[in-house]
């Protein structure tokens, strides 16, 4: 046999006996490539999973986090639980009116809160649902709304005050008349009760409502309890 000839490589063995047959590498690329892709495929997610936080074993099926809450996002999580309070209004005619209302708030993992609010106000049952955020490539607070008045589905954007204790939120809505109108809130806030005032119309515009609630009880974030 020729020198240098080893009859256990494959590629040499390929070559002698079938001298004009393509190379073993050009046979073997369509399959090396895929088998390559899937290995990757596979070093990359267990990459990822490793890379993100380990799951509580208490909270059996919790998704591991993978994105560090911030101090903004700590602070929407602090409002989960129930409040109760009243909702004022001016009515055309100049009079003041006050109404019971209600909202929980539920935390949707870390970074999300969910909130429910009800008010009966002359024998109509008013409920509304949003989701409150914080995204911090902008900075700003996010929120969607509706509610039982509307089919409208209002996105939110706002900002907080720099001593930390007035979040104002921007979003356009329906007016009473159906046109699409700019409104805004105004939320102050303490540990275990807000005041919000709903403003509608350009610039300053009209004060719409008042929402004064107190905290009842209080959940830990994310339990959804």
């Amino acid at each position: 046999r020729p020198s240098g000839f080893d009859s256990r490589c494959p590629h040499q063995l390929h070559s002698r006996l079938k001298p004009n047959c393509p190379p073993m590498s050009m046979l073997l690329g369509p399959i090396r490539i895929p088998v390559l892709t899937l290995c990757a495929t596979i070093l990359g997610v267990t990459a990822l999973a490793l890379s993100g936080q380990p799951q509580d074993p208490e909270i059996p099926g919790e998704a591991p986090v993978y994105e560090m809450p911030t101090a903004e996002h700590k602070a929407l999580t602090a409002t989960v639980g129930n409040w109760a309070g009243d909702l004022s209004m001016t009515m055309p005619d100049g009079t003041e009116m006050s109404f019971p209302a209600k909202e929980t708030n539920v935390a949707v993992g870390p970074f999300w809160i969910q909130s429910t609010f009800s008010s009966e106000f002359m024998g109509t049952l008013y409920t509304g649902a949003g989701t409150f955020g914080y995204h911090p490539d902008t900075k700003s607070y996010t929120g969607t709304w509706v509610d039982s008045t509307s089919s409208y589905f209002a996105l939110m954007e706002g900002s907080m005050s720099k001593d930390g204790t007035t979040m104002t939120m921007h979003w356009d809505a329906p007016n009473h008349e159906g046109i699409i109108t700019h409104h805004r809130s105004e939320t102050v806030r303490t540990s275990d009760a807000y005041v919000s005032t709903f403003y509608m119309g350009e610039g300053k515009g009209n004060v719409l409502m008042v929402i004064s609630m107190e905290r009842v009880t209080a959940t830990e974030a994310g339990s959804g309890k």
